[in-house]
């Protein structure tokens, strides 16, 4: 990871070794994984569909109940642990998982923009919040969740004018931290009550409905 940004660099896990990324199509509740090997070292899981549609019309109904979720995660552990929390929610979402910027970008051009997106801000490729502005320049139409573990009231304040539509802190209380992405999730932003008085939930919904 590039040194240093006022948002602290995170260690890497050395059990993630050489893996780039962690693509995930799940279509399904209960969640069975089958790895398959990709060339660039990462893996993907599939799960089976568990729909009522005849085995002809599975895919196109399983495709129109779906959620397109990206998730933008470095540490493998952390992106498994939010895959795991936007299943229990939606289980009928389909969750692609990247590593890096440069991995996010390749998943928009193979399986389109997504509705939402889950984003750290301390990728391997991207300092401060040039992630985010990136992802809001070319998933215009998305809604974009920082997840963080930092609480300083003028960094998510910040994120919010660089264009996020949510920011979920990482707790410690699972309840709570399942609460604010249910809430992302179905509604496609979420106001920390510490920036309440600065970021309006009706012009922002109003700006989120009007994005081209």
């Amino acid at each position: 990871m590039p040194a240093a940004t006022h948002l602290g660099e995170k260690p890497r896990n050395p059990l993630i070794g050489s893996l780039d990324a962690l693509r995930l199509t799940v279509r399904r509740s209960t969640v069975e994984p089958r790895p398959a090997p990709f060339n660039n070292g990462g893996f993907e899981f599939t799960g089976r569909c568990g729909c009522a549609a005849g085995a002809a019309d599975h895919e196109s109904a399983c495709l129109k109940v779906a959620m397109n979720v990206l998730i933008v995660e470095d540490h493998v552990l952390l992106l498994q642990s939010l895959v795991g929390n936007v299943l229990s929610i939606r289980p009928n979402a389909m969750v692609r998982g990247s590593r890096s910027v440069a991995d996010a970008d390749h998943e928009l051009c193979r399986g389109g923009t997504p509705d939402h997106i889950l984003l750290d801000l301390g990728l391997p490729d991207a300092e401060g919040f040039e992630a985010l502005t990136h992802f809001r320049e070319v998933a215009p139409n998305a809604a974009i969740a920082v997840v963080s573990g930092h609480s300083d009231v003028e960094l998510i304040r910040a994120c919010f004018m660089h264009g996020a539509s949510a920011y979920i802190e990482k707790s410690r209380y699972p309840d709570q931290f399942l609460r604010s992405l249910r809430f992302f999730l179905e509604r496609g932003y979420f106001i920390p009550s510490v920036v309440a008085d600065s970021v309006n939930p009706a012009t922002f919904a109003a700006s989120t409905a009007g994005r081209p």
